[in-house]
Order: structure tokens, then C-alpha cells, then sequence
């Protein structure tokens, strides 16, 4: 009520936005890539006896519902981080560069080819373009987290363990990892559930000592987005591992997985991707690892990006376990 009444704003859309306001109400900058600056310059020319501290008195603070997603009680958390690769000359993997996606000089081409019934002029072509090269998002990594329930985590703890048993792992956590997890569009957008068209992962006990179970982690997947109709970008990766289990507490010291493979085919032309849209196959990257301990309070709080806001907890937490 306070922003929609007092300050006369409307929500955004899943565009976001950027908005600065003073405690009581007025509205000092709205310009989404100026803000910080406007927003200064704005609250410098305010007369000194709004600016002085107690010159608004917000009141006392009302208990409010707290319905902020949390981390399930004794669950785990992993942190997850997306990216973009590419080959250097002599074909080994690096961090993606602005020309793995658009290349040099092929930009027009590369339109035509993913919009052909489309047009734009070479200036608005030389816009996204020069936009894509400056805009970092695609080729650097993106933080995600993966929640487990402890009936989870406890559930790839062997009881008895024994050197070469190899087991599934359980396919509610399986589904987990490919659906929402094994993310195509998270390094340029939000988030999306994947179509799961095959796959599967499985644990190995490597060793074991009365201080820790180590367990090997291996398996296989094929993935695509579920926004292009028949004409999907797919992910197809082999997933490695080392998960392990401190005996003395029963709980990982150890968390450790890979998703390594390479994408293909276009993303949808209407959500306005084509520059991200690489020929061929091209390397792609995620990794997994626990949170470490000396973690923020903020970051233990940080819900996983596949629960919402298109998802709901039901979906991330329903598969079966």
C-alpha cells in the first residue's frame, strides 16, 4: 500500500526496475540505469530539514507474515554456478568470450538465418550487437542453490557401506538436478523448467574408513527448454562427482558435482535471444558444490532460481523421492 498510495507506483513487470523514494513517500529517481546517480542528485536538492536525520518518523513496525521461502529444517545446501564455454585454438575449454555468440562480422547473417521473416535496420542490428558485447550476463557465472530435505541427503548415505556398491540415485533428487537445475537459459534470463528426454545418475562407494564413505558420482543426461515447440535448444552432458560423508557427524564434508557437455539448436526467436544463439555445438558448464560454512546469513536464505517465480515449491520439492 505504502509504494501503490503513497508513492503512486505500479509493480513492474518481469522486466524488474529500479526505484528510489525517501521514507515518506516521495519518489526521487525511477530510471532504471541512472537510478544511483539520479537518485543522489535528487536527494541533494531536498531542503536540509528533510534530510536531517528524524526528520520522518516511520513509526513503530507491525509484526508482519514471514512467507519468504526458507531451507528446509537439517536440509542441504549446494551451491550451484552456470556457465558459458568455449575452445581456445588448440580446442581446449575456456570461459566463453562475446564471439563465441555472435562471432565476427556474421551478426546480420546469424539474424536472417534464426528470423527470416523478419527485419531490422542495420542500426538497430549494430544496437543489440554492441549491446551483447558490452552486457556481461552470458559469458560469466551465475550463482544458483540446490535445497535438499535431510529425508533427501540422508537418503545417499549408504547404511552399510561397502567398497564397489554402486546405487541409483534416488529420482526425486535426479529429477531435481535435470529439470531445474541443468538450466539453458539461466546465463541470459530467467529460469526454465527443462524437458527431461533421458538420463540417470548413480553413486559408487570408493572407500571407506571409520572417518568417511567417499562415493564416486557419475552419469549421463539430455535435456532441452520447454519455450521453443519442436524446435527445442538441447543439453546433452555427463555429470561426474565426489560426494563425501564425515562418519564422526553423518553428515557431507563433501559435495562435489560436474555437469559438462554441449548445447545446440536455436533458442525461440520471440523472447528476443537470437544473439545468444550459437551455431553448432557449443560447450556449456555447471557446477555444484556445497555452501561453505563461513557462508552469509544472506546466502543461506537465497531460495533456489527453478522454485520461482515461475514455479512453485510443490513442483521443486513434489517429485517423488
Amino acid at each position: 500500500m505504502f509504494l501503490r498510495d503513497v508513492c503512486g507506483l505500479k509493480f513492474s513487470g518481469a522486466g524488474g526496475d529500479r526505484v528510489a523514494i525517501t521514507a515518506d513517500g516521495k519518489v526521487l529517481a525511477k530510471n532504471y540505469q541512472t537510478c544511483v546517480r539520479d537518485a543522489l542528485k535528487g536527494w541533494d536538492a531536498l531542503p536540509e530539514a528533510e534530510r536531517k536525520p528524524g526528520a520522518v518518523n516511520v513509526g513503530k513496525r507491525e509484526a508482519t507474515d514471514d512467507d519468504r521461502p526458507k531451507p528446509p529444517p537439517g536440509g542441504l545446501i549446494v551451491k550451484v554456478y552456470l556457465r558459458a564455454l568455449g575452445h581456445d585454438d588448440h580446442g581446449k575449454l575456456r570461459h566463453a568470450v562475446p564471439k563465441d555468440f555472435i562471432g565476427d562480422g556474421d551478426l546480420r547473417a546469424r539474424y536472417l538465418q534464426i528470423n527470416p521473416g523478419l527485419k531490422l535496420r542495420d542500426d538497430e542490428v549494430d544496437r543489440i550487437a554492441q549491446n551483447f558485447r558490452t552486457h556481461k550476463r552470458a559469458y560469466e557465472a551465475h550463482p544458483d542453490y540446490m535445497w535438499l530435505t535431510e529425508e533427501e541427503w540422508k537418503s545417499l548415505v549408504p547404511d552399510k557401506p561397502t567398497v564397489g556398491n554402486t546405487f541409483p540415485v534416488p529420482p526425486g533428487i535426479t529429477k531435481r538436478i535435470f529439470r531445474f537445475h541443468l538450466d539453458l537459459n539461466r546465463t541470459i534470463g530467467d529460469p526454465i523448467s527443462q524437458k527431461i528426454h533421458l538420463g540417470e545418475l548413480s553413486l559408487k562407494v570408493e572407500s571407506v574408513s571409520p572417518a568417511e564413505i567417499s562415493m564416486r558420482l557419475g552419469g549421463f543426461a539430455k535435456v532441452s527448454d520447454d519455450l521453443s515447440g519442436n524446435n527445442n535448444r538441447t543439453f546433452e552432458a555427463r555429470l561426474y562427482g565426489r560426494l563425501v560423508v564425515d562418519r564422526k557427524t553423518g553428515t557431507f564434508s563433501r559435495f562435489d558435482m560436474l555437469a559438462l557437455g554441449d548445447t545446440y539448436g536455436p533458442f525461440e526467436a520471440g523472447l528476443g535471444h537470437w544473439p545468444y544463439s550459437r551455431p553448432g555445438r557449443s560447450p556449456y558448464g555447471i557446477a555444484f558444490g556445497l555452501l561453505d560454512a563461513a557462508a552469509s546469513p544472506a546466502e543461506r536464505f537465497v531460495p533456489p532460481r527453478g522454485a520461482g517465480p515461475r514455479f512453485t515449491w510443490s513442483s521443486y520439492f513434489g517429485t517423488p523421492k
